[in-house]
């Protein structure tokens, strides 16, 4: 099962909603010249916007300073940005805040703080905040690992479209001992497959693989697996290619398993290299007789 990605969410996005007002146009025009890759023209906008009082002008110069992009990167001066927009109600610097808090970066190391930033911002409505929320409680970072407690920001979380979470919640049910649900698990990997997420397709995958609530179902999990290789989950790739080696459920085949490993190998699994090493010298053995 693979291990849950705080981090995953931790993108530092533009904010694009159309404001009005004189300063609002000065966010606008930074967004345009942003769009065309012309991003000192963009922070220097941004930076009025903010001085009048914008806080979607702040949030985005503080992305600005996260990334690099038009200005040189400051971490402080952007969690200061962050902080700016977050005291005005820019509930996307609260959660960006929050971020730097729980990681200690270009401000003190603060998971409480953390941890009401992100509760601000999830109460707005920041679907993101609640699943960093949720994370703070099932990595244990506010004391003891808290799985109970998870639950609702996670869920909160993948209702409104963030994939990670559902994969997370998943993860959460997936347990032999008294706490697990192994069909809520199911539930929750398939939504964050279908959405698109590599571990999401492949602890669905092990669930049809393993006979874990389902009946063993070698089809399907060489189909969700291979949705989860497709979309760069190593470790999908590697399951399939032992599917295929195994004959479990298809006819064996030697090709699609050397090629299934080869792409856990570019991947950086390196179970995945050593299958299709092991591959490789037999086929060039075989030729060579």
């Amino acid at each position: 099962m693979d291990v849950f990605g705080a981090y995953w969410y931790r993108h530092w996005l533009w904010a694009v909603m159309v404001s009005v007002g004189a300063y609002a146009n000065f966010l606008d025009e930074g967004m345009a010249h942003a769009r065309k890759g012309e991003m000192v023209q963009a922070a220097a906008l941004w930076e009025r916007s903010c001085t009048g009082g914008n806080t979607e002008g702040c949030y985005n110069l503080g992305v600005a300073y996260m990334r690099g992009e038009g200005v040189k990167p400051n971490v402080a001066k952007a969690a200061a940005l962050f902080d700016r927009s977050c005291r005005a109600g820019g509930m996307k610097g609260c959660m960006n805040l929050g971020v730097l808090y729980e990681d200690g970066h270009g401000v003190p190391h603060d998971v409480p703080r953390a941890r009401r930033l992100f509760d601000q911002a999830c109460r707005s409505g920041q679907a993101i905040a609640c699943y960093n929320l949720g994370t703070l409680y099932h990595t244990g970072k506010l004391g003891n690992v808290d799985r109970a407690q998870a639950i609702p920001y996670y869920t909160r979380a993948c209702e409104s479209g963030v994939a990670q979470a559902c994969s997370d919640l998943g993860t959460l049910y997936d347990r032999a001992d008294a706490s697990g649900d192994y069909r809520k698990a199911k539930t929750y990997y398939t939504q964050a497959c279908n959405a698109g997420h590599p571990a999401g397709c492949y602890n669905l995958g092990n669930l049809y693989y393993f006979g874990k609530g389902v009946t063993v179902d070698y089809g399907m999990a060489r189909k969700v697996y291979k949705a989860g290789c497709s979309i760069g989950h190593a470790k999908a790739c590697l399951n399939l290619g032992i599917i295929f080696a195994q004959g479990q459920g298809v006819e064996m085949s030697r090709e699609k398993a050397q090629y299934y490993f080869g792409q856990s190998c570019h991947q950086g699994n390196a179970k995945g290299c050593a299958y299709q090493k092991r591959y490789d010298e037999k086929r060039y053995q075989g030729e060579k007789r």
